[in-house]
């Protein structure tokens, strides 16, 4: 049986017996002579048609108190299958994140492994201050690429930029004017660059090309009347970090430590970046 059809009938039967319920007893007294002398009394039955009426009442209000039964009990039936829903929901989000937690302490657990587990790092000390001794020029170049090469800077700007700085001093302060005199030609270079991006946003310039000359270009995406050429007036006093390495040598390697070297039999060879030590004959030997 459906709901709705159980409901109306259980309405039905408390109908039926409320009717039968409220069914009353009448007493009609007897008189004699304007005198009660007795009573009697029956049972007040509804008639047919009250019967019939009530009975279609009855069954109205019952079916409407069926359907609406009916209607808490889906109510009901729909909401608890939306709770369940919802706490499968809140479950599974909670597993989810109780796995991403879980990943994320496994990769710490793996992560205080592997630092407790890796060799301590070695801090790397830069090389002294180069204060223009010809003798150590060499000496100092090979500390410095040493220095470059552990500390992993690779980019020819920054290693002139840092080398640079680390020259001071020297006999008449030899050293020190050197390294200001080429630091103001990078600045004089840089203001000058820093005009041509402006003048010319997106074009390629390059160290090495500032030095010589800048290539026109024709029309193109982003400079659709093209590019001239372009001479810098400040050029940049190097364009890689051999060429400073060099430079710097010939500058500051004089006549007498060449003699000096010839003299001792020990010279060091000219090539970037190798540096290598070369036996060469003394004097004497010649």
């Amino acid at each position: 049986m459906a709901l709705p059809a159980a409901f109306t009938a259980i309405a039905l039967a408390g109908f039926t017996y409320l009717m039968r319920r409220n069914r009353v007893q009448l007493v009609e007294p007897v008189f004699e002579g304007g005198t009660v002398v007795g009573a009697t009394a029956h049972t007040a039955i509804p008639m047919v048609a009250e019967l019939t009426d009530e009975h279609e009442q009855a069954t109205v209000a019952a079916a409407a108190i069926g359907a609406n039964i009916a209607t808490v009990v889906e109510q009901l039936r729909t909401q608890n299958e939306q709770f369940q829903r919802q706490l499968q929901e809140q479950q599974q989000t909670f597993e989810r994140q109780l796995a991403a937690e879980r990943r994320i302490q496994e990769r710490r657990d793996r992560e205080t492994d592997r630092l407790r587990n890796r060799p301590p790092e070695l801090k790397v000390e830069p090389p002294e201050h180069y204060e223009g001794k010809p003798a150590e020029i060499d000496a100092w170049i090979r500390r410095m690429n040493y220095y470059f090469t552990q500390v992993r800077l690779t980019d020819n700007i920054d290693r002139v930029t840092y080398a640079i700085q680390r020259i001071r001093k020297g006999k008449g302060n030899r050293a020190t004017n050197w390294a200001n005199g080429k630091i103001g030609e990078i600045a004089q270079f840089d203001e000058e660059r820093e005009r041509f991006m402006i003048t010319y946003p997106g074009r390629p310039c390059t160290n090495a090309l500032a030095k010589t000359v800048i290539p026109a270009e024709p029309a193109g995406d982003g400079h659709h009347d093209g590019w001239p050429e372009y001479v810098f007036a400040h050029k940049p006093p190097f364009a890689t970090w051999g060429e400073f390495c060099e430079e710097a040598r010939q500058y500051f390697l004089t006549t007498e430590t060449r003699d000096h070297q010839e003299n001792t039999g020990v010279r060091f060879g000219p090539l970037w970046p190798l540096w290598k030590e070369v036996k060469v004959p003394k004097r004497s030997e010649r």
